[in-house]
C-alpha cells in the first residue's frame, strides 16, 4: 500500500515538474487566477463607488487570467509543432501579452450577456486550438490523442475533487474540534488553490510531448465499451425515432418548428463527436464500421428538416442570436458529415479547425451573431415604425391611439432589444432610454409583456398579471393595507391611497405618513433586534407570532413579517446586507 502511495506521489511530482518546465507562462496565469480569485472572495461587501470600482477591476483581471492560461499553452504547442526557438517563443509570448492587455481594456465593468457569450466562445476556440495544434495537419492518430487528453482531463478532475474534499474535511474538523471560528470563505480559497496550483499543472504535466507518437493500439477499454455498447446503439435508436417522427409529420402535415432545432442540433453535435472518436475503434468492430458508413448519410434528412424549420422561422421573424447559432452550428455539422462520410482519407484536424472558424465568426466581426441579428431586427423594427407612421426623419412620433396589435408588435421588438442587445442603442430612442419607465412618454403607450399567440388562439389559458413588488391599497374606510420590500442599503419611497412610506438607509428609519402628516417612525434595526430578542431564534409558527404591533397616536400599525434578514452583532453588516419583506396593516383611530 505504502509502495503504491509513494509511486503515486512521485508521479504527481514528476507531472508538476514537467508542466513547470514546459508551460511556465500558463502556470503564471493560473497563479494570477488564484490570487485575484482569493482577493475577490475576501472583499467585504459594500455599496460604495470605491468597492464597485475595485470589484470591477479584479473581475477584469480574473477573466483575463482565465483566457491567458489556455492561450499561452496554445502558443507553446504551436511553437513546438513548428520547431521551438527562444527568439520565437519570446515573440509569441510578447504578442500574447499585448493581446491580453488589449483584451483587459475591452472588458466592461458590467459583464453583460453579449460580452460573456463572446468570451465563452473565444475560450472554446482557444481550447479547440490547444487540442488540434500538436496534430495539425498531416499526422496520424489525432482521435486517439484527443481521447487521451480527454481521459487525462477526467483523471485530473477526479484527483482534484478528492484533494479538495480531503482538505475541506481537514479544515472543517479542525474548525469544529478546536473552535477556531474560521471564515467560511476559506473553502472557496481552497477550491481556487486546488484548481490553479494542482489541477492545471497536473493536467499539463501529463500531456504527451510534441515528438511522442501515440500508440496505434491505444484505446482505453472503458471508452471502447462506452462507445460500442452504449453511445452508438443509443444514437442509432435516436436516429430511427427521428425518422419515425418525420414520417408522422408528413402524415399529419404538422411542422413544429421550435422543437426540431433542439431535437436535431444536439443530436448532430454528438454525432460528429462520436464519429470522431470511433474512427479507429471501427477497425475492431463490424457494427461500428457500418455505423460510420451509414450515419453521415442518415443524418442528412434530419439536417434538411432542421434548415427548413429554422429558415421558415427566420423568414417570419428575422434573425436572433439563438437562430443564428442554430444556422451556423447546423452548417458546421452538415459540412463535417459530408467531409467524414464522403472523403476517402479524413483529416480530423480540419473538422476541429472548422469548428474554431465557426465559433470565431459567430462571436466577432460584422456577420457575428449579435451584429447580424441586431442589424436585421433593427431593419424590421424600422420598417414597422415607418409603416405605422411612428418614425419620421429618424425620430419617434408619439401615438397613444395606435391599434393594440401594432402596440403589441412594437413591444415585442422593444423586449427583444432589451433582452438580447442590452449594450446597444437604437438611434431613434433617447439616451439612457428605459424600456419600462420611458416607453409611454416616447411611444404613447406602456411597455407590456404579451404572451404567445398559441394561448389566445387555442383558448388554452387566459393570463392576467399585476406584477408589483410594493403596493398600497385601501381596506375599509381610511384603513390601508400595504406590502413592502425594504433593502437596508437603499433609500425607498412607496405611496398610494394617501399613504407614503419613506425609508432612509442612513438612519434605517421607516417613516409612515398620511397626507403628508407623520403617523410615526419605525427604526428597522430596533424593530428586528427587539423581535429577535423576543423570539430567541425560534421561527414564528402562527400569524400572531409573525405580527408586531405599533400603537401611534393616530393609527394602530401591524407589521406581518414574511421575511427578514439581519446580523444583530454587526450593525454595518445589517446596513449593507439586510432586508425586510412583509405586510403592513394601518387602522386609523
Amino acid at each position: 500500500m505504502i509502495k503504491h502511495l509513494k509511486t503515486l506521489i512521485k508521479g504527481l511530482i514528476r507531472s508538476l515538474n514537467r508542466s513547470t518546465r514546459r508551460f511556465p507562462e500558463t502556470l503564471v496565469m493560473a497563479a494570477g487566477f488564484v490570487i485575484v480569485g482569493i482577493m475577490l472572495n475576501r472583499m467585504e461587501y459594500d455599496v460604495s463607488p470605491e468597492y464597485l470600482l475595485n470589484q470591477a477591476r479584479l473581475n477584469r483581471w480574473l477573466i483575463t487570467f482565465i483566457l491567458g492560461a489556455p492561450l499561452f499553452a496554445l502558443g507553446k504547442l504551436i511553437l513546438e509543432r513548428l520547431g521551438v526557438s527562444l527568439k520565437k517563443r519570446l515573440l509569441v509570448d510578447g504578442a500574447i501579452v499585448a493581446f491580453l492587455l488589449v483584451f483587459y481594456q475591452t472588458v466592461p465593468e458590467e459583464l453583460y450577456q453579449e460580452f460573456m457569450l463572446k468570451y465563452f466562445l473565444l475560450n472554446l476556440a482557444v481550447y479547440l486550438g490547444f487540442l488540434a495544434a500538436p496534430y495539425f495537419y498531416q499526422r496520424e492518430n489525432f482521435s486517439r490523442y484527443s481521447l487521451q487528453v480527454l481521459t487525462q482531463f477526467f483523471i485530473t478532475v477526479f484527483f482534484s475533487a478528492v484533494l479538495y474534499g480531503g482538505l475541506n474535511g481537514i479544515i472543517f474538523t479542525l474548525d469544529q474540534l478546536f473552535e477556531l471560528n474560521l471564515n467560511h470563505r476559506i473553502y472557496l480559497d481552497v477550491y481556487l488553490i486546488t484548481v490553479g496550483f494542482f489541477a492545471v499543472p497536473h493536467f499539463l504535466g501529463n500531456l504527451k510531448g510534441i515528438d511522442e507518437e501515440m500508440d496505434p493500439g491505444y484505446y482505453p477499454q472503458v471508452w471502447a465499451v462506452l462507445f460500442s455498447y452504449i453511445v452508438v446503439p443509443l444514437l442509432s435508436i435516436y436516429t430511427a425515432i427521428l425518422y419515425a417522427y418525420f414520417i408522422r409529420l408528413v402524415i399529419l402535415r404538422e411542422f413544429p418548428i421550435n422543437i426540431l432545432t433542439h431535437l436535431v442540433v444536439w443530436y448532430g453535435i454528438i454525432g460528429v463527436v462520436v464519429l470522431f472518436f470511433v474512427e479507429k475503434l471501427r477497425e475492431r468492430n463490424d457494427y461500428l464500421k457500418r455505423f460510420y458508413q451509414i450515419f453521415p448519410k442518415a443524418i442528412l434528412l434530419p439536417l434538411g428538416m432542421l434548415f427548413t424549420a429554422i429558415f421558415s422561422r427566420i423568414a417570419d421573424y428575422g434573425f436572433t442570436p439563438a437562430r443564428y447559432f442554430v444556422v451556423i452550428t447546423g452548417s458546421w455539422i452538415l459540412l463535417s458529415m459530408l467531409y467524414m462520410g464522403f472523403t476517402k482519407k479524413t483529416r480530423y484536424t480540419f473538422v476541429v479547425l472548422g469548428a474554431m472558424v465557426v465559433i470565431l465568426v459567430s462571436a466577432y466581426g460584422p456577420v457575428s451573431a449579435f451584429n447580424l441579428s441586431f442589424n436585421n431586427q433593427l431593419h424590421r423594427f424600422e420598417t414597422l415604425l415607418a409603416k405605422t407612421g411612428m418614425l419620421a426623419e429618424g425620430e419617434i412620433q408619439r401615438n397613444p391611439e395606435l391599434p393594440v396589435e401594432d402596440q403589441r408588435e412594437i413591444n415585442e421588438f422593444l423586449r427583444y432589444f432589451d433582452n438580447n442587445h442590452d449594450q446597444r442603442t437604437l438611434y431613434f430612442l433617447p439616451e439612457e432610454f428605459n424600456y419600462y419607465e420611458d416607453s409611454e412618454e416616447v411611444f404613447g403607450f406602456r411597455y407590456e409583456y404579451y404572451y404567445p399567440d398559441k394561448f389566445e388562439d387555442t383558448g388554452m389559458i387566459e393570463y392576467y398579471s399585476f406584477d408589483r413588488f410594493d403596493l398600497v391599497m385601501p381596506v375599509t374606510g381610511r384603513d390601508v393595507f400595504a406590502e413592502l420590500n425594504l433593502e437596508f442599503s437603499q433609500d425607498m419611497t412607496v405611496s398610494g391611497e394617501g399613504m407614503r412610506f419613506e425609508y432612509d438607509s442612513e438612519t434605517r428609519d421607516l417613516a409612515l405618513l398620511y397626507k403628508d402628516d407623520l403617523l410615526g417612525v419605525v427604526n428597522m434595526v430596533d424593530f428586528i433586534t427587539d423581535y429577535d430578542e423576543d423570539r430567541g431564534g425560534t421561527p414564528p409558527a402562527t400569524t400572531a407570532e409573525a405580527t408586531v404591533t405599533f400603537d401611534f397616536p393616530e393609527a394602530r400599525v401591524e407589521f406581518f413579517i414574511k421575511n427578514i434578514f439581519y446580523n444583530p452583532a454587526d450593525e454595518e453588516g445589517m446596513k449593507y446586507g439586510g432586508h425586510f419583506n412583509g405586510l403592513i396593516f394601518i387602522e386609523f383611530k
